[in-house]
């Protein structure tokens, strides 16, 4: 009896599995607009904004292939350049055609925004095999992580939401912003999925911000103090102090004391970043 559900089981199992169907990509021009197509029990549609319909050729023998005057599609909204002397390197992983921004990733190309001539990139860091950005752009912010040269849209572009005033968005330290209002540390919080506006699901999230006094007079203070003259000796002693300071944890839990956990990240951000200015000065 015990064998009999056993494979009834299994059977109803193979059933299943077979009656699920999924089709992973194909493209789809249709009311002037050119999509990508995915069907597993339902049909999802995203509309690929930047390509251009009226020249858009899909490959006759691999559906996931298509070009335009302008790029050759390779899946989905990895692309390459037709005309490659158009493409501008903005950095090592970020180009533009000025019509568009992509981020390469192991050789090919993810779009990400419509370009602005005003684009800015902020390194927060590049080491090793990892590197991260902040790519304003468009009334935009994306954090951009790079890792041994691979990134994609699911888990690594990241639009940024609460940033209150981008005009005057500016870094102070690599991992501290502000924008006159607030100040920004650059760890993500409340990560989410939204659509956004070139037809794509990505990745949002919010920076950890405070729009406390104390960051701007603590910030105010230390600007004017780099501009004293030190000597070797107070410098030698600021050295102990930043070395001391460098070592300190962080006293709070990321999960139970928030605030007070990314209070403390900006606080001893920038006293360690003015510190390092006036000891290497």
């Amino acid at each position: 009896m015990k064998f009999l559900l056993i494979f009834i089981s299994f059977f109803i199992w193979i059933i299943w599995v077979q009656a699920t169907v999924c089709d992973f990509g194909w493209y789809e021009i249709k009311e002037n607009k050119v999509y990508w197509i995915t069907n597993c029990d339902y049909i999802h549609s995203d509309i690929i904004s930047f390509a251009d319909y009226n020249s858009f050729i899909i490959n006759k023998d691999n559906k996931n292939l298509a070009n335009d005057d302008n790029y050759n599609y390779n899946q989905n909204y990895v692309v390459s350049q037709v005309n490659w002397s158009e493409f501008v390197e903005l950095n090592k992983f970020i180009f533009t055609d000025r019509k568009n921004i992509f981020i390469k990733s192991q050789d090919l190309y993810l779009f990400v925004s419509k370009y602005k001539f005003d684009t800015k990139i902020l390194p927060i860091y590049e080491v090793d095999n990892w590197w991260r950005y902040l790519l304003k752009v468009n009334w935009n912010i994306f954090n951009i992580n790079i890792s041994w040269w691979y990134v994609s849209y699911n888990w690594w572009i990241h639009k940024i939401l609460n940033i209150k005033d981008l005009d005057n968005f500016k870094k102070i330290t690599p991992f501290i912003y502000t924008d006159g209002i607030n100040f920004y540390s650059t760890f993500l919080n409340k990560q989410t999925v939204q659509w956004v506006n070139f037809g794509i699901d990505i990745a949002t999230a919010e920076f950890f911000s405070s729009n406390k006094k104390q960051f701007f007079q603590i910030n105010e203070m230390w600007k004017n103090l780099i501009k004293n003259n030190y000597t070797d000796e107070n410098k030698e002693k600021l050295k102990l102090i930043y070395n001391k300071l460098e070592l300190t944890k962080n006293p709070y839990i990321h999960e139970d004391e928030y605030n007070k956990y990314g209070e403390f990240f900006i606080k001893k951000e920038l006293l360690l970043y003015y510190l390092w200015i006036i000891i290497n000065n």
